[in-house]
């Protein structure tokens, strides 16, 4: 089945997580995926996403 996970987060000194920070983490609990599509984007003031597509490995033991 293909899914879609959202990630966002913010750069700056306010102690907030940024975005890689949160795929990062997501991703060592979900090693059994693969990734069909990922899209960065920036927003103003440090905000900004990751947006990925992808698809449970069925066979992943």
């Amino acid at each position: 089945m293909i899914k879609c996970k959202n990630f966002f987060g913010t750069s700056g000194s306010n102690g907030s997580k940024s975005a890689d920070v949160y795929f990062n983490e997501w991703i060592k609990a979900h090693q059994d995926i693969d990734i069909l599509e990922f899209r960065y984007q920036q927003a103003r003031y440090g905000d900004h996403s990751i947006c990925i597509l992808y698809e449970e490995d069925s066979n992943y033991d």
